[in-house]
């Protein structure tokens, strides 16, 4: 299947890869996947480089590696602007036998893409788990997402990221459970923003015995 790189690229996307030296209607940089805009990594570092990111030495939050399991914390700046972005990778979401290093890369370009701008905007080819009938799949064995699920699983990433504070924590728990129980996610989903809830939780400094709770119960549907 031919991946369409040209049109209907939007604006804001096409300004801001412009600002940076890049022309997507001339080179090989993204591509719409089903309405999903995916930038190749290789070109998300070379915006950063351009645009001046600097990024800070990786921090592993999570990693267990029988499980294949890493969870990476990374930031960074770009002027007087910051960022900070978590990159997992499990067998949930990650095909590379190089865990650790997709983890990495998906934490990089996370990053970057929030310094610059395109975040939200698109995906790093280092997210996509999969692709099957031409759509972009976020988790293994998983049927391509639909819209709302992206949105339901990006939603709750965004507040993972966000939580400032022991009560915000607690309720993105409840809303995770939530998620699950009305189907919203699904518990491949779960695992994934599982690892990142933890690694938030560990960059709070907290040991408080009912936010454990609240996780647990947020996990505790049958899968």
């Amino acid at each position: 299947m031919r991946r369409n790189r040209q049109a209907n690229i939007p604006q804001h996307t096409l300004d801001l890869l412009n600002k940076f030296g890049l022309d997507p209607k001339k080179q090989d940089i993204l591509w719409d996947c089903h309405g999903t805009w995916i930038i190749y990594s290789r070109w998300v570092e070379e915006i950063g480089h351009v645009a001046g990111v600097t990024l800070e030495m990786p921090e592993v939050i999570h990693s267990d590696v029988p499980k294949k399991e890493a969870v990476i914390l990374v930031r960074g700046t770009m002027g007087d602007r910051s960022a900070w972005s978590f990159g997992e990778a499990t067998p949930a979401n990650n095909k590379n036998a190089y865990f650790f290093a997709m983890a990495e890369k998906r934490a990089k370009d996370r990053v970057i893409l929030k310094l610059v701008g395109l975040a939200g905007h698109v995906y790093t080819d280092q997210d996509v788990a999969d692709i099957k009938d031409g759509k972009p799949v976020w988790s293994i064995d998983e049927k391509p997402a639909q819209e709302d699920t992206a949105n339901a699983v990006e939603d709750l990433r965004g507040r993972i990221d966000n939580a400032s504070d022991v009560d915000e924590l607690m309720m993105v728990a409840d809303a995770i459970k939530s998620a699950l129980n009305s189907g919203a996610i699904s518990p491949i989903h779960r695992q994934s923003l599982q690892m990142l809830w933890q690694g938030r939780k560990a960059m709070l400094n907290t040991s408080d015995n009912n936010l454990d709770d609240a996780y647990k119960q947020a996990m505790e549907k049958e899968d």
